[in-house]
């Protein structure tokens, strides 16, 4: 097995590590209309040109996505 040293690579590893804490655990995947939210997000990080980071509000471009969700059924 090779080590993966990339970002997601540690996520992973992390993951993995966290996921030995718990009886029973499942992960599913979601598709992006489930998660408009992160999707938007991960698109806007394809434009960045620098490192942003926030600390206590979202990205305004987020904003509407963050109450629609907030708002919206569970499914």
């Amino acid at each position: 097995m090779t080590c993966d040293l990339s970002d997601a690579g540690t996520i992973m590893d992390e993951g993995r590590q966290l996921s030995n804490q718990f009886n029973s655990l499942s992960f599913l995947h979601t598709k992006k209309e489930g998660n408009k939210v992160a999707y938007a997000l991960a698109k806007e990080g394809l434009n960045c040109i620098e490192e942003m980071k926030w600390v206590e509000d979202w990205p305004s471009c987020l904003h509407s996505l963050v109450i629609a969700e907030a708002f919206s059924p569970i499914e």
